[in-house]
């Protein structure tokens, strides 16, 4: 297995976890994008194995999932799986139906894009009744996956950039719309698209991702949103009986219950209403890290 971490400069490679190869991203753009462009190179130009497992990971890896690489290694050496999910933030995970509706409550237009853009390579996948579970959401690219699975995510990013590039159509120019992000409005569509490529993938081979992560101790993103893991642990477990079952009635549970705990948490969030689970789950801090690319 080969496993590289991301760094922009000095204060981000002293994050690098031991057991990860350092992998020097890029000094100008938006980070996800340089990500994706640092992940094709690596893929381009190594040799791997098919089966090979392959992972990538942002400086604030451990700050974000409680993980340390060699926590990392033991799970996957004991893995078989096509693709192992690291991906915290299991509150985003289990509050919404799937990852691009989540994305939508976050970056409006999102949904629209990613449908759009569907179509445009012809996947029929119809978001807006994609139903997934923490088995096929995963954010950041916490994921650990063989390298032929590895090739078909290159396919699809590399084809989310190359219409991107064509800025005399529609889609192209929303791609590279901006769109809110921690506080600002300067992240390219396509960058939020190129995270959840992962997820496509996953309903196109119709596969579920191993979770490599203790849900109950990896952290939350959302301010308080510990004090919920009960309700969160419930509705993903409806998600996933759905799933099982194609009975809608756990469809039916899901958004009741659902719906019951925004409400719960908007009384004790005096009014905040879903936006204190609907926040951003990548904090500030993330930011300031991809900002020491100069340094």
């Amino acid at each position: 297995m080969r496993l590289f971490q991301f760094f922009y400069g000095e204060a981000t490679r002293s994050l690098i976890e031991p057991e990860f190869i350092p992998l020097k991203s890029g000094n100008s753009g938006h980070w996800d994008s340089l990500e994706s462009a640092s992940i094709h190179r690596v893929l381009k130009e190594k040799k791997f194995t098919k089966n090979e497992y392959i992972g990538f990971f942002c400086p604030l890896f451990t700050l974000k999932t409680g993980l340390t690489g060699r926590q990392v290694r033991r799970v996957l050496t004991q893995a078989q799986d096509d693709v192992v999910s690291f991906s915290s933030s299991f509150e985003q995970i289990a509050s919404y139906p799937n990852s691009f509706i989540q994305g939508e409550s976050m970056h409006p237009g999102l949904m629209k894009v990613a449908q759009d853009f569907l179509t445009e390579i012809n996947v029929d996948l119809d978001l807006s009744n994609l139903v997934q579970d923490q088995t096929r959401i995963i954010f950041r690219n916490y994921f650990v996956a063989k390298y032929e699975f590895w090739l078909r995510w290159m396919d699809i990013t590399e084809r989310i950039q190359k219409i991107s590039e064509n800025q005399d159509t529609d889609l192209g120019r929303r791609l590279n719309s901006c769109t809110p992000h921690q506080g600002v409005i300067d992240y390219p569509m396509k960058d939020f698209l190129f995270e959840r490529a992962v997820s496509v993938l996953l309903e196109m081979q119709n596969i579920n991702a191993a979770v490599g992560i203790d849900i109950e101790k990896s952290p939350m993103s959302s301010p308080g949103a510990d004090e919920f893991f009960g309700a969160f642990l419930s509705l993903d477990a409806l998600k996933s009986q759905y799933l099982k079952t194609r009975e809608s009635k756990y469809l039916d549970i899901y958004e009741t219950r659902r719906q019951r705990l925004f409400a719960s948490i908007a009384m004790r969030s005096k009014g905040a209403g879903p936006g204190f689970v609907a926040v951003p789950y990548m904090l500030l801090d993330e930011r300031e890290a991809s900002r020491s690319q100069s340094d």
